[in-house]
């Protein structure tokens, strides 16, 4: 607030013409059309009401003040709290919010499955990795695809991913083949394969590492991941840090593992020791494949489960390995990204996202212009063009749901399952 300069007499043009939802103990007040919202306490949305009722700073002070018999400190840090959230997050008229980008202006991400085959079997894989219908992308069939496709529409970044990529017999040739296309690689690893026989090839070709993990140490570790494994992986992360190879670190919250993570991060991370070391976390698995197994809570976003992530992510922060999400307030987002990625899956299907759940994909054959294709769907399923949202107060925030899960769940992209209770958390969550 110290960089914040008013007079307490004058008034804030704040948004008017708002919608107010209280959700528990919150007050969330939303303005649809700049795509923006804020999350008060009852005190601090009484305040917000007389600003927005033109008061100025000092007569909505003087009306908390008589009537909510508050003392003096209080009511002024009421008043600090609201003016931040209002100019941190500029809620004022004369922010009307951003459009979004057009899907035909955005490059395409690609990441290629090339097999569902992997060597370990992790309890929580949607993929079943390893288990059945091991299947392996055909290279040359790969190779026809990326050669057709349009690279000014693409990004310079293709992940190669899997099961587990480094069981694929011809993964070198499909690296050189794309390092010669100028793409810059990402190897999406479990880790477990990574030695000093092929750390140098990898090296040679790859720009960046992702490896997965559940748990930091090495008894939590391995209770997803099998025995000896987690040796294997903290091998393979002193190799590609002795390549000086981009490492990111993909840490899945688990039910089980949630403490050792929350206990043992910080040490975790002093050990690591990398400037070129990314922490990510993932709080959301899919219940299919090997997870179907699993307790329902493993499922379910608690309370308390949300604190500990935040706790861990601010040590991650704190110890330099994330750096916090970009805020897309403000930004009139009219889908949920679908047509955004190209997908091609180890069966030789190609999805608009990474969610390919169903086996309605484009042939990795086709004729049809695969990016065209997914533009076109991508403004087919706008919310804008789904008659129970077209005119929703947090359209621009669930843009009609994951259009995927509309398809699986009710057998359509534009008819989504609502629950506007769980979006207004959701967004009261990011305040």
């Amino acid at each position: 607030m110290s960089e914040i300069k008013f007079s307490v007499n004058e008034t804030i043009d704040v948004h008017k013409n708002t919608t107010t939802k209280k959700i528990d103990s919150k007050y969330l007040v939303i303005h649809s059309p700049s795509a923006n919202w804020l999350t008060l306490t009852k005190e601090e949305f009484f305040f917000f009401y007389n600003l927005q009722n033109k008061l100025s700073i000092k007569e909505s002070l003087v009306m908390i003040y008589n009537s909510l018999s508050l003392c003096e400190d209080k009511c002024l840090s009421i008043c600090e709290s609201v003016l931040e959230k209002i100019y941190n997050y500029d809620f004022l008229s004369k922010n009307k919010g951003e459009e979004e980008e057009l899907i035909e202006n955005i490059k395409k991400n690609i990441q290629i499955n090339i097999t569902s085959d992997c060597n370990l079997h992790c309890k929580h894989c949607y993929l079943s990795a390893g288990k059945k219908n091991r299947q392996y992308l055909d290279f040359i069939k790969i190779k026809k695809f990326i050669s057709k496709i349009d690279r000014d529409k693409v990004s310079d970044e293709i992940v190669i991913s899997g099961g587990e990529p480094l069981l694929y017999k011809e993964i070198f040739p499909i690296l050189k083949f794309l390092r010669k296309k100028n793409f810059n690689i990402i190897l999406f690893t479990n880790g477990t394969l990574i030695n000093e026989s092929n750390i140098k090839d990898i090296a040679k070709y790859v720009d960046s590492i992702q490896v997965s993990m559940e748990g930091i140490t090495k008894e939590y570790f391995e209770i997803i991941r099998g025995k000896n494994s987690y040796s294997k992986v903290m091998h393979a992360i002193e190799l590609i840090k002795k390549e000086n190879i981009k490492l990111v670190i993909a840490l899945t919250i688990l039910d089980s593992t949630i403490d050792d993570i929350e206990n043992n991060i910080d040490y975790f991370c002093s050990q690591l020791n990398y400037d070129k070391l990314e922490i990510r976390l993932n709080n959301v698995i899919e219940k299919k494949g090997n997870a179907i197994k699993l307790p329902n809570s493993f499922f379910i976003k608690s309370e308390l489960r949300e604190e500990k992530t935040e706790n861990i992510l601010q040590k991650i922060i704190s110890n330099g390995f994330s750096k916090p999400s970009k805020e897309n307030r403000g930004i009139k987002f009219k889908n949920c990204g679908i047509g955004a990625s190209i997908v091609i899956n180890q069966d030789g299907l190609i999805y608009p996202c990474n969610d390919f759940s169903f086996n309605q994909g484009l042939s990795i054959d086709t004729d049809v212009d695969v990016i065209e294709y997914f533009n076109q769907l991508n403004r087919e399923t706008s919310y804008k063009n789904i008659i129970n949202c077209n005119n929703c107060d947090v359209g621009f925030f669930c843009c009609g749901g994951c259009k995927i899960k509309n398809k699986l769940d009710n057998g359509d992209y534009k008819i989504p399952t609502c629950n506007k209770y769980e979006i207004y958390k959701k967004m009261i969550s990011r305040n």
